[in-house]
């Protein structure tokens, strides 16, 4: 088993060599769907372990000699993202396990951002209400903000959702941590996949035109142009969504 692990917590070695195997105690369970999410301690450090969901065979070759894994990735993008100064939960070690000589699965350890919570708690609020108004428009802001500086920098989020933006709310503003990075790209720089990337939020349409207008304002993009390419990648999606579902009926 290959164990990657972040020179600060190599304390922890003993307890991560037994990750895979389930060998910890749960203190939360945050999915145990298509892939595992757990919260669990050791020696005074809160971990959130993720277990990715074991690949298909010809994945497991694709994972062997051209891809780097999941785990692998989730750890180095989390690292690169904080050397150019966003914020990520501190990575701590990634494990793959091969089986057969082929990659089986693979495991990602972090610290748990324990103060922050998803952006998804927002999703019911509404414009209307004066209170909830003048917080949805700083939140607006403070995303428009976080997918500008992203996009400046070339890099498409390709999960950037409610679920995987945490928040943290700071006089009046909002800090955020961003989590699942495995489809992070590096190196991209065309309009089409930042507005797909901002197509992946959920909010209704009076807070996504004030994201889109916030953010165009910041890249210097035309608002009616983009927005209608956000909302054509967030049509698309529906349509597969609603095919995916309808043959799973």
């Amino acid at each position: 088993m290959k164990v990657i692990v972040n020179p600060k917590y190599e304390h922890l070695r003993p307890f991560l060599l037994q990750v895979l195997q389930r060998g910890y105690k749960v203190e939360k369970i945050y999915s145990n769907t298509r892939n595992i999410v757990e919260l669990c301690s050791e020696q005074g450090v809160e971990l959130v372990v993720k277990i990715f969901n074991k690949p298909t065979d010809f994945n497991r070759v694709i994972y062997t000699f051209f891809r780097p894994s999941k785990a692998k990735r989730a750890y180095e993008y989390s690292l690169k993202l904080r050397e150019l100064g966003f914020e990520a939960p501190e990575p701590v070690a990634y494990m793959e396990e091969p089986r057969c000589g082929f990659f089986y699965t693979g495991c990602y350890v972090s610290v748990n951002a324990a103060e922050y919570s998803p952006v998804s708690d927002f999703l019911s609020y509404d414009f209307e209400n004066p209170l909830q108004q003048q917080k949805l428009t700083a939140l607006a802001d403070a995303l428009a903000s976080l997918a500008y500086r992203l996009h400046s920098k070339h890099i498409m989020y390709n999960d950037f959702n409610e679920s995987n933006i945490l928040y943290k709310e700071c006089e009046g503003s909002f800090e955020f941590k961003i989590v699942d990075l495995n489809r992070m790209r590096f190196g991209v720089n065309s309009k089409e996949c930042f507005a797909k990337d901002l197509s992946n939020l959920g909010f209704r349409r009076d807070m996504m035109e004030k994201i889109v207008a916030i953010y165009c304002s910041k890249m210097g993009y035309d608002y009616q142009t983009f927005f209608a390419k956000v909302q054509k990648h967030k049509h698309r999606w529906q349509r597969h969504y609603n095919i995916k579902h309808k043959w799973k009926l």
